[in-house]
């Protein structure tokens, strides 16, 4: 089992149904989709795969996944320690989701100078890095604030896919992503009054789509 997910947790969630020796983990960069239809997916973009063992190290498996995603198509890299990665693009969803979803704006919306949402944005970012160095995650990067604002920089007018999810009427992933900043800050003894913001307003929202579906 291969799971590409945003967020943090979907090792310890798949584990529950699966063996961990089973499990390779994945991140998509730069990816664009969106559910049509019953069975149709329209895919606008996809930058690369970044795969990697849970245990780390290199394995045979990890290099026949990495091949036969290759032999599709998809600019693919695999990772001795795949945690990092996980992390940096962690800290990219934590800034742009929850915001976006929570302002109803595009990628660019949210990051306006001129503006003060980006400030909420690096708020839910900074304390998702706290929590990372609280736990010892290995960061690529010295300056977050550069490596998130340069990610979405590069996304344009991109809507986040929990924004896409609330244009829709359908719940999102906010406790891998927002939702997951508050849980692990309450274990760590973390502040997170800008996650707990973020998450209260997605989730009285999500509310209202169960209530509409009664």
């Amino acid at each position: 089992m291969l799971t590409i997910q945003n967020g943090l947790g979907a090792l310890e969630r798949v584990a529950r149904r699966l063996p961990r020796e089973r499990i390779l983990l994945g991140i998509a960069e730069g990816f664009g989709a969106s559910v049509t239809g019953p069975g149709h997916v329209a895919h606008t973009a996809m930058r690369s795969l970044h795969l990697g063992e849970p245990a780390g190290g290199i394995s045979d498996r990890l290099r026949r996944v990495d091949e036969a995603w290759r032999l599709g198509g998809f600019p693919v890299r695999i990772h001795e320690d795949i945690v990092p990665v996980i992390w940096g693009k962690f800290l990219c969803n934590v800034a742009l989701s929850g915001p976006c979803t929570a302002f109803g704006c595009t990628v660019a919306e949210l990051i306006e100078p001129r503006g003060h949402r980006w400030e909420i944005g690096l708020g839910c970012m900074r304390e998702a890095y706290r929590i990372g160095k609280a736990e010892g995650v290995p960061f690529t990067f010295d300056d977050p604030l550069l490596h998130v604002t340069r990610f979405a920089r590069s996304l344009g007018n991109a809507r986040p896919s929990m924004l896409l999810d609330h244009m829709a009427r359908r719940r999102s992933e906010l406790d891998a992503i927002n939702g997951a900043v508050s849980h692990r800050g309450r274990i760590h003894g973390i502040a997170t009054p800008y996650n707990d913001t973020i998450c209260a307003v997605i989730r009285a929202r999500e509310a209202e789509f169960r209530d509409d579906a009664r």
